[in-house]
């Protein structure tokens, strides 16, 4: 352990110090000593040898030691950053370690701040820089027969992580097929032992790394590479090209998708011949048969990847069974954990506003208003009058709402089967300005006003525990997963900016529109996943 002495010589009647040592929990506050010249604020406090980040809590305002060494946080804040001595890190490594946006700024070339910075926690990465440091660019290389769900899982994929704020985009060998030789071709044009489709298809597959390296070399974070990559010579062939990326180190993950099922095997071929862009002119019966003439053909040469000095993961049937190698990192693992939770049962997803969801205001909300009868929710849930939208207690209804006394009130008047109470479905925490109307927020705080409509993302709350929507983002990850885990209908009952982020998810949507999504009020949305996309339906709650 060593102690550490902080200082504070700058303006301030009360000043506080918080830092990543306590996980950002215990606010310190400083002794106040008078010196001839200049009052100084100061603590000490005994740390072990590490790195840590820190800022100051003045007179109610966050604010960093602009003589101090200063970093850029992932979600676009400051902090000071102290490397403890006898941790022997050097500024190299410090810059190796930080999540930085920019180069560690010096005294000499210290950041313009902003007169209000909010709270500094950030405990997951957010929408302005999600990318952390030592991650790298990362491809995901997809493997697997035609029909097996790599391009419904790319899509997924994409979604999830663009959702969390990761710039990412699916590059899918079958379209640059499509584009520049056309829609059809017959099946022999796949065969292995046919060395001029093979010489075609290898170059379309260049192409696609061509395009996945200059999105990563022009700020992208994941290029996902969709094809069947289903031999050896083709995934060393993948191995070998990113290798020549000029631009530095791109990691690489490679996902299996394997599925014997006889039933989701004839489903997908019937699909792909009914409405894939290949068969887009051609009569869907002989469609069928020449696409299952191209499986013969890939199942001929199909070899499963066994090269152990691979990153990859293999998910069995939809997730009946997985198998890992060699996973690292932060996103590779984030990636695992949500495709170990995807399934394709279909299942609908019901979504309304708590109701006097209105009466805890945000600085968005104009009017404050309430529902009518709590027992509205209940009975349309429960009405044979809307079959598309009842729902059955047999059907093994879960209702989640969050730990509120008035939501889990409604909730009960609900017919389900469970009853989750998710702190995570709280509504947004708007810090010092909890329950301040729109007029109220914009008359006390014009420059926050302004601030949030510039970057409403973005925007964090001042005030300790202050939320912006992109740390409810991350708040509302295990809540994503766990949708997307069951197989039964969930009702979710929640405030507005919940309700945003979880749509958002679902409708896939861009994450700086996540502030502007309507959420009506006395409305039931109903999602309902699908593998050609989403299913989206508003009933409105009827009173007497």
């Amino acid at each position: 352990m060593r102690l550490v002495t902080f200082s504070w010589a700058y303006e301030g009647e009360e000043v506080f110090l918080c830092g990543s040592w306590s996980d950002w929990k215990n606010l310190l506050l400083l002794r106040k000593v008078s010196g001839r010249e200049e009052t100084i604020f100061s603590a000490v406090v005994s740390l072990e040898p590490g790195i840590y980040l820190y800022k100051y809590f003045v007179d109610g305002e966050w604010k960093i030691d602009k003589n101090a060494l200063a970093v850029f946080q992932q979600n676009g804040e400051i902090c000071n950053c102290l490397c403890n001595p006898d941790s022997l890190v050097q500024e190299d490594a410090l810059l190796q370690t930080l999540p930085t946006r920019e180069k560690v700024c010096s005294s000499s070339d210290k950041p313009e701040l902003p007169a209000r910075l909010g709270n500094p926690i950030s405990p997951r990465p957010g929408h302005r820089n999600a990318f952390a440091a030592g991650e790298g660019r990362m491809a995901v290389i997809m493997v697997g027969l035609p029909a097996r769900g790599k391009s419904f899982i790319s899509a997924k994929v994409a979604r999830y992580l663009k959702w969390l704020g990761y710039e990412t985009n699916v590059f899918n060998v079958g379209a640059y097929r499509r584009k520049r030789l056309g829609s059809y071709h017959q099946h022999d044009f796949f065969r292995s032992d046919n060395p001029e489709g093979v010489k075609i298809r290898l170059e379309l597959c260049r192409h696609a790394l061509d395009d996945l390296l200059s999105f990563l070399s022009s700020g992208g974070h994941v290029g996902i590479l969709d094809a069947t990559n289903h031999t050896r010579p083709r995934r060393r062939f993948i191995v070998d090209y990113l290798k020549g990326y000029k631009e530095g180190h791109v990691k690489l993950m490679f996902v299996e998708v394997i599925c014997d099922m006889a039933s989701i095997i004839d489903r997908n071929i019937q699909l792909k011949a009914h409405n894939s862009a290949d068969y887009t002119e051609v009569d869907p019966k002989f469609a069928e048969e020449d696409f299952r003439e191209r499986l013969k053909h890939y199942e001929k040469s199909y070899e499963t990847i066994t090269e152990k000095q691979l990153s990859f993961f293999k998910l069995f049937n939809v997730g009946e069974r997985t198998v890992t190698n060699r996973i690292q990192g932060i996103l590779p693992t984030r990636i695992v954990y949500y495709l170990m939770n995807l399934h394709i049962v279909p299942r609908p997803l019901y979504f309304s506003l708590q109701e006097n969801t209105y009466s805890k205001t945000s600085p968005d909300v104009e009017n404050k208003t309430s529902l009518s009868s709590k027992g509205s929710m209940a009975e349309f849930m429960s009405s044979s009058q809307l079959p598309r939208a009842a729902l059955d207690p047999a059907e093994h209804l879960s209702v989640w709402c969050s730990p509120e006394a008035d939501a889990v009130e409604i909730a009960q008047k609900i017919p389900h089967v469970e009853l989750v109470s998710w702190k995570a479905l709280e509504e947004i925490d708007m810090g010092e300005c909890a329950g301040m109307s729109a007029e109220e927020f914009k008359a006390c705080r014009p420059r926050d006003f302004k601030q949030m409509q510039m970057d409403p993302l973005h925007y964090r709350f001042p005030g300790i525990g202050g939320e912006s929507y992109s740390d409810l983002i991350a708040r509302l990850e295990p809540v994503i997963i766990e949708l997307e885990r069951q197989r039964s209908p969930v009702l979710v009952i929640a405030h507005k900016s919940v309700l945003q982020c979880l749509l958002a998810y679902f409708m896939n949507m861009e994450p700086v529109t996540i502030p502007s999504v309507n959420i009506p009020l006395h409305q039931i949305i109903k999602v309902e996943p699908a593998n050609d996309g989403l299913n989206l339906e508003h009933f409105p709650l009827k009173f007497c």
